[in-house]
């Protein structure tokens, strides 16, 4: 991590130069400092481990993504002043990861907290202790699927002849 930290700081030093340049060329400076900012835009993704928060950048709607959902802390018959206040549910706050999609404008997702039922969240949703809101703070894409032929196909020759030996060729 203290690497690409480096690295944006030689990044940042470069589009500082080029700028000062900039009299000369402008087009070509222009674009250095545009393809540096999105170097430096790839770099925090993955420092970030791929997560984008939702304040930089929406999820985007008609895909499938993974996200870090914040349920926010809440309590039960918070508006009830028959029910003692003793006696009220609190629910704590918690954040997981689940998957999510967009339907009909609405963000929707199945979490193993409530048994995988499908649940809508929000971005950025008005805070209220008297109900449950879950809300989205981090996206990413899904990672990508496993595809046993890209694990055939990327085997060594050294690998096909012990599956040989071992298993026969119907195995390989």
């Amino acid at each position: 991590m203290q690497e690409l930290e480096k690295i944006l700081e030689e990044i940042d030093q470069e589009k500082k130069n080029a700028a000062l340049s900039i009299r000369h060329t402008t087009g070509y400076k222009a674009g250095q400092i545009r393809m540096a900012e999105r170097i430096e835009e790839i770099i925090r993704k993955r420092m970030n481990d791929g997560w984008i928060p939702v304040e930089r950048e929406a999820p985007p709607t008609g895909k499938r993504l993974q996200a870090k959902i914040k349920h926010h802390e809440w309590i039960a018959d918070y508006d009830n002043d028959w029910v003692p206040e003793e006696e009220r549910t609190r629910h704590p706050e918690y954040t997981e990861i689940c998957e999510i999609v967009c339907v009909d404008g609405v963000w929707r997702y199945m979490c193993k907290e409530d048994g995988y039922e499908l649940s809508e969240a929000y971005i950025n949703p008005q805070k209220d202790i008297s109900v449950p809101i879950d809300e989205i703070i981090a996206w990413r894409p899904l990672s990508e699927s496993y595809r046993p032929e890209a694990a055939v196909a990327q085997r060594s020759e050294w690998q096909d002849r012990i599956m040989h030996t071992f298993l026969g060729r119907a195995h390989i």
